[in-house]
């Protein structure tokens, strides 16, 4: 049984509209950034206070944000287990998953295929923090408040997706 995507998309924005109600922005990136400056001092206070980055990041008032931001990378890594093994399928990923063009242009390697995926997140992720915030909260948290820097950085990331996409599938029929 497959989880239709319409009931998916509601329950997604009934929990951003939950959040965004307790003014708490969907923003897992950040929270990444909180949990490794909370742990850093933990083990060498020393550290994070001498680090004009890290520093910032230790208030209460960031500890308490913390635990819906944390609570939510747990509920994306668990929901897409679930969704794996809701799926039925029992395969890993192999040659034989990959699409034809993506053959035709780089080959039926597994390493190379996940090492263009990690380019390609590595690159959004860099977009986004230019664009100042991360990935999620642009797409989910900004846009739903009509941010500029969120709706520029959507369109960016589609205006420039799609010649990426050509020069990558270079060679594929």
């Amino acid at each position: 049984m497959k989880l239709d995507w319409k009931k998916s998309a509601i329950l997604l924005g009934a929990v951003t509209a939950f959040l965004l109600s307790l003014g708490l922005p969907i923003d897992v990136y950040k929270q990444l950034v909180l949990l490794s400056a909370t742990l850093t001092a933990w083990v060498s206070p020393a550290t994070v206070a001498e680090s004009s980055f890290l520093a910032p990041w230790t208030t209460d008032t960031m500890v308490a944000v913390a635990g819906v931001g944390i609570m939510l990378n747990v509920g994306f890594i668990l929901g897409a287990w679930l969704s794996k093994l809701n799926s039925g399928e029992t395969e890993k990923a192999t040659t034989k998953n990959l699409p034809e063009s993506w053959k035709a242009a780089k080959g039926d390697d597994m390493g190379t295929r996940y090492t263009w995926a990690f380019i390609g997140g590595i690159l959004m992720l860099v977009g986004a923090a230019l664009a100042g915030g991360s990935l999620l909260g642009h797409t989910l948290t900004g846009t739903t408040q009509l941010s500029v820097a969120s709706v520029l950085f959507i369109i960016s990331m589609f205006a420039f997706g799609r010649p990426v996409a050509k020069k990558l599938y270079e060679g594929a029929k």
